[in-house]
């Protein structure tokens, strides 16, 4: 079961000045991502997933107030097994939440992954996530190589991190541009 937020106000950097309820209820995966055309992927890729994994899927955009960022890891993240969180320039786009989250994780309770939304390498990315930078690099590629064959192996990819399994199949790059011709 997958839950999409809709956002009306995505894809601009801003700082509110009132605090927001997502009003997302918990799931085992959270994503969290600046790129609607993530949050569209992904959404059609869980509505494909035939798991029983709940997957949640927000614009962290909508998280700019720190009273929103603690509401929200208090009504849906801290409920999760995994919280996968994809920044376009790194820690200082969202670094209350990163802050939040990274605290979240050191109580033990939840994995937090943080990703590049750039795709290149981050190390300070790596270095506040729960799992090694090669986990980081393995999801980051599927993102990266888009597409929803990457997507729900990005998904199956995540489960197999929760569930200690290896069924995820290898990404498979696409080509960057090309001409199709039936």
């Amino acid at each position: 079961a997958m839950h999409l937020l809709k956002i009306d106000e995505s894809g601009a950097l801003y700082d509110s000045d009132e605090a927001v309820d997502l009003g997302q209820p918990a799931g085992d995966i959270v994503f969290l991502t600046s790129a609607d055309t993530e949050v569209s992927l992904l959404a059609r890729a869980a509505a494909i997933d035939k798991s029983e994994t709940q997957i949640r899927i927000a614009n962290y955009l909508s998280l700019t107030h720190p009273f929103s960022v603690d509401l929200y890891i208090e009504n849906t993240a801290r409920h999760a097994r995994i919280i996968v969180i994809r920044l376009l320039g790194g820690v200082s786009y969202w670094s209350y939440g990163v802050q939040q989250m990274r605290a979240l994780a050191e109580r033990g309770k939840v994995c937090v992954v943080f990703l590049s939304g750039d795709g290149k390498p981050d190390l300070e990315l790596n270095y506040l996530s729960s799992v090694d930078p090669g986990h980081c690099a393995v999801l980051s590629d599927y993102l990266d190589s888009g597409g929803l064959d990457n997507a729900l192996g990005f998904l199956a990819a995540v489960s197999d991190l929760i569930n200690e399994t290896d069924y995820a199949p290898p990404v498979r790059p696409l080509m960057r541009a090309g001409l199709y011709w039936p």
